[in-house]
């Protein structure tokens, strides 16, 4: 499993950039992008504040899949530990966690059928897409049909 070294809001959020830019899959829609890029962001930002305050959670890869496949939001008792940890901490936790915990907040705010989409938004960069359920292979459409 792929181990997290992130410390920093940027590093996060860099990580999240990373892992959404697909040019050759429907990731290339833009409010799609976005929508995986703040979530990731906001995970990853978790799990810099836990390795940023000395690894409390044992945040891993398989930390953030887990959050992804179970739409884990503020309510999650790991993820409303972190967020309380990162802002009784200093500057840099503290901006991890302020960032994480208004991306939570505003997908909890959406429709049911947003979370889901943005979740499945999520799945695809992490690999998880085939855990929806649902067929991802690109088919070409023919004029006519």
């Amino acid at each position: 499993m792929q181990r997290l070294r992130i410390t920093t809001r940027r590093g996060a959020l860099k990580r999240a950039e990373q892992l959404t830019q697909h040019p050759d899959t429907w990731m290339d829609r833009e409010y799609w992008r976005v929508a995986a890029r703040g979530l990731l962001g906001a995970y990853f930002c978790l799990a810099g504040i836990d390795r940023h305050c000395g690894r409390p959670h044992q945040v891993t890869m398989s930390s953030v899949h887990r959050w992804a496949q179970t739409q884990a939001l503020l309510t999650d008792s790991v993820i409303e530990d972190l967020i309380s940890i990162g802002k009784a901490a200093d500057e840099e936790a503290t901006s991890m966690a302020s960032y994480a915990a208004f991306r939570l907040g505003r997908v909890m705010d959406d429709p049911q059928w947003v979370v889901d989409a943005q979740f499945f938004a999520v799945a695809w960069p992490l690999g998880l897409a085939d855990d929806y359920g649902w067929n991802l292979r690109p088919r070409r459409v023919e004029a006519g049909s």
